[in-house]
Order: C-alpha cells, then sequence, then structure tokens
C-alpha cells in the first residue's frame, strides 16, 4: 500500500517482511504502526537500507548487478531480522505512480498535478529487479510481492512476471493492485507465471467508492476485475477493504455477504497513519475488535 516509500541505492523500495505475532509492547518497541490493535498480525516491514540488510551486504548486492543472471552472487547465507526471525518476503514496488487518488493513502492535496514522480533513469528495470530478487532468493527469500504505486500501470509487467517465475526456488509471485486495470490483464499475467493477486474493495456503493478514490472510479470496473481475474484461472484472490468511520464502515457486512461463498477472501484493515501524508485521525479508526 505504500504509495511514496523511500530509501537509497536508486530508490529501490525493497521491503523485506516477517509475521510479528501479536506483541502490543514489542511492536510498538520495534516501531510497529497500530501495535496496540491488531488483534492477530502485524507486518513487520524492514527497508533493506538501512534497517534490515548490513551495509556490506548491500553493498555487495549492488556490486553484482552486471554478474551473469544464474550465478549465484552471495552463496548461501540466509537473513534475519533483529530478533532472529528469517527474511524470506520481497516486497518490490515497480513503480511509485498510481491512478487512484485515495484519500487514506495519495490524497490529491499532497500528491497533486504539480507532483513529482521519479523520473524513469532512477526507476529499476525489469533487468535490474530481477537481478536484485535472485540475489536475494539466494539469501533466503521464498515470495515476492509486486506493487506500487499501481504496480499494473508498469509498462509490459506481465514480461517482469515471466522473469521472476522463472527464478528457482522462488515459491509465490504475488501482485497487489487496485484493481482498475485488471480486466486488460488477468490473462496475461495469469498466463506469465502469476500464482496470487491481492485487490482492493472499499466500498460496494458506487458513490462511496468514487469518492474514496477520489477520481470518480466506478465501482462496477473493479468488480469486473475480480471476475476477470477468476476466469482467468487465478485460485487465490483476496480483496483488502480499508475501513474509515463515518466513510464505509456501513458497508462491512455489505462486502462480507457479497463475496461470502466465491472463494475470495475478503480482508478488512485499519486506517492507518501513513506518513502525515493523509490526515490519520485515531477518532476515524475502526479498530478489528470494532469490525469482528
Amino acid at each position: 500500500m505504500s504509495a511514496n516509500p523511500s530509501c537509497s541505492h536508486r530508490n529501490i523500495y525493497g521491503i523485506i517482511c516477517a509475521e510479528l505475532p501479536k506483541r502490543n509492547t514489542a511492536a510498538r518497541r520495534l516501531g510497529c504502526p497500530n501495535g496496540t490493535e491488531n488483534p492477530h498480525t502485524i507486518p513487520y516491514y524492514t527497508r533493506l537500507m538501512p534497517l534490515g540488510m548490513p551495509r556490506h551486504t548491500m553493498d555487495a548486492l549492488m556490486k553484482t548487478r552486471n554478474l551473469p543472471l544464474d550465478e549465484p552472487a552471495l552463496g548461501s547465507r540466509r537473513m534475519a531480522d533483529a530478533l532472529g526471525r528469517p527474511l524470506h518476503q520481497l516486497r518490490i514496488s515497480v513503480t511509485d505512480r498510481c491512478n487512484f487518488r485515495c484519500t487514506y493513502c495519495m490524497p490529491k492535496a499532497i500528491f497533486g498535478a504539480n507532483h513529482r514522480f521519479l523520473p524513469r533513469s532512477e526507476v529499476l528495470s525489469f533487468e535490474e529487479t530481477e537481478r536484485l530478487t535472485r540475489i536475494l532468493v539466494d539469501l533466503g527469500v521464498e515470495k515476492v510481492r509486486l506493487t506500487g504505486g499501481e504496480p499494473t500501470l508498469r509498462r509490459d509487467l506481465p514480461q517482469l512476471v515471466s522473469r521472476l517465475a522463472g527464478i528457482p526456488r522462488l515459491r509465490e509471485i504475488n501482485l497487489t493492485t487496485n484493481g482498475s486495470r485488471r480486466v486488460a490483464l488477468a490473462a496475461p499475467l495469469h498466463h506469465s507465471g502469476r500464482t496470487r493477486v491481492t485487490g482492493r474493495r472499499d466500498s460496494l456503493a458506487d458513490s462511496t467508492f468514487r469518492a474514496m478514490n477520489d477520481v470518480d472510479f466506478p465501482v462496477g470496473r473493479v468488480l469486473d476485475g475480480i471476475e476477470a481475474a477468476r476466469a482467468a484461472g487465478f485460485a487465490n484472490i483476496k480483496v483488502n477493504t480499508v475501513v474509515k468511520r463515518e466513510v464505509n464502515n456501513d458497508g462491512i457486512l455489505d462486502i462480507a455477504r457479497y463475496f461470502r461463498g466465491t472463494g475470495v477472501v475478503v480482508r478488512f484493515i485499519e486506517f492507518m497513519d501513513v506518513g502525515a501524508s493523509n490526515g490519520w485521525r485515531m477518532r476515524d479508526v475502526v479498530t478489528a475488535e470494532e469490525i469482528l
């Protein structure tokens, strides 16, 4: 979901994540958002630089970028976080651009017409992304999630998926998308090796959905995208719903009923502070306990 992550080394945006079992005190100590409110697990995201990986390891990764793609870069060393947990999931933002201006993520007041996104020269090429992924798989990564911005805005995205699908020992490739281009890309992404897809559905009420994405995008087109993904053969589809008080919390049951029995997994997400850009206020948060 992160729309505007920051990281050194040409904005790699690589984020390694491990699941942190509910430990509220530990969550606050580690700086995890909403550490007191998530009743199950908290995704503990650690940036490759400078927190998640020693500087010498990152330097070694970057120095090996021009080696043959099939040559192991760093042997069989395994990465772990400060608590000794294995880091096996890699999150890669393939673009910082998005065609939505969701009020809880990329509001127009911050990401307006004059906002300066990354120039193309600062975005990793498919070759560089594949190379970095191969190195990190060699260090223990087993799953990759492609995000943005909105990843489907990246030209020729199925080609990148095909490249990653050819990496030995990479078990899963996941895509997180707002669903706006899923109808057109569902089949090519599935044919290229896609195994999982996660979309978003903040409301079934068209007026509410248009207001939340703030670009007047209709809810029906996203629902069509979900059906296109199912028709293309995706067996594991998840839908994320960000819940904001007095905005869409009255539609929680409608969404649960709509997807019940379809095989689509719905996940309701608390409205989170994403770094002073979305006007986060505690009174707007509908906690997991309330949702349940």
